[in-house]
């Protein structure tokens, strides 16, 4: 059982007594605070419930994500990871999704809402792990606070497209000044997202710095303007999290962007699928990016291999 069945596990019980009314109510609260507050300072969580809430209805999604998106950093790229630095942790999803790939040493969690803290604390503290029991929370904001720490994995997830356009330089390169082997930012699959993720390469290619992933080349992105580079993984829904969504299906696919930027180059010789193959009879239709651009392929049989490898692929893995 993975952490995330731990995660599911304690927040059904914590909100098992509670009218799943309420629940509905202060989740729909908290989606208007995000959009209220979307580029501000002003706080998303205020109280105990609406973290637990958050907990049940995000945490699995933005854990499926960044262990997805970790899982294709290190294919390329034999690196050790013993510490991790969590910045904008929420309640700790992407550091549990970091242990469960690296198993690491030591976790350091920057998360500046306290009710996000309490709840991610009494979180680590329920799962049967010492490393994520002596995990070290912190109050504290990247924009205004000044972190001197450093880890051999940073991890940023579902945070920068939140700060203002004018001050996400400043926060990339306080990022990556605490990164001593990789900086991975993980945001929305949708346009917004990407254009952070964007700006994100431009800014490190610009600087020296290398992508372990998604890209297998370094040279200039060859999306269309109206196009955004995405990756979805399917996660499994609790009961209390299809009640309070009032989903019919058993799953959600969370679309999410990303970049891994790592200090020595990578070298990659395959291609990332962008799409989802189109396998048809002797044949799989590709859309791929690799040092050519962004192309799309046929894959046959006669390709051999490839062709057995591409017909076990999926959207977001290289081959």
């Amino acid at each position: 059982m993975g952490y995330i069945d731990d995660v599911r596990e304690m927040t059904v019980h914590a909100l098992h007594d509670i009218p799943i009314e309420k629940l509905m109510k202060v989740s729909g609260e908290m989606t208007d605070n995000y959009h209220s507050a979307h580029k501000t300072s002003k706080r998303l969580i205020s109280n105990e419930l609406q973290a637990l809430v958050y907990a049940a209805v995000r945490m699995p999604a933005t854990y499926a994500a960044v262990k997805s998106a970790l899982e294709h950093a290190t294919i390329y790229n034999d690196i050790t990871i013993d510490t991790i630095i969590d910045v904008g942790a929420g309640t700790g999803a992407a550091s549990l999704a970091a242990e469960e790939v690296f198993n690491s040493g030591h976790i350091c969690l920057m998360e500046r809402e306290p009710y996000m803290r309490e709840c991610g604390s009494r979180i680590f503290a329920s799962i049967n792990d010492d490393i994520l029991k002596a995990a070290q929370w912190y109050d504290e904001d990247i924009l205004n606070d000044n972190a001197n720490r450093h880890a051999d994995l940073v991890m940023s997830s579902y945070m920068i497209n939140e700060i203002k356009l004018q001050d996400r330089e400043i926060v990339f390169d306080r990022l990556w000044n605490m990164a001593d082997k990789m900086l991975l930012i993980v945001e929305p699959g949708t346009k917004e997202g990407f254009e952070v993720i964007s700006r994100a390469r431009e800014y490190f290619l610009a600087g020296g710095m290398h992508i372990a992933a998604p890209c297998t080349h370094e040279n200039k992105c060859g999306l269309d303007k109206d196009d955004w580079c995405h990756f979805s993984v399917r996660v499994a829904r609790s009961r209390i999290h299809k009640l309070i969504k009032e989903a019919d299906v058993p799953y959600e696919d969370e679309k999410f962007s990303y970049i891994a930027i790592v200090k020595d180059d990578v070298t990659s010789d395959g291609m990332r699928i962008l799409r989802h193959p189109d396998i048809r009879k002797g044949n799989i239709g590709l859309r791929v990016c690799d040092s050519q651009g962004i192309r799309n392929t046929i894959i046959t049989k006669k390709d051999g291999e490839l062709f057995k490898k591409a017909r076990k692929s999926s959207a977001g893995d290289i081959i």
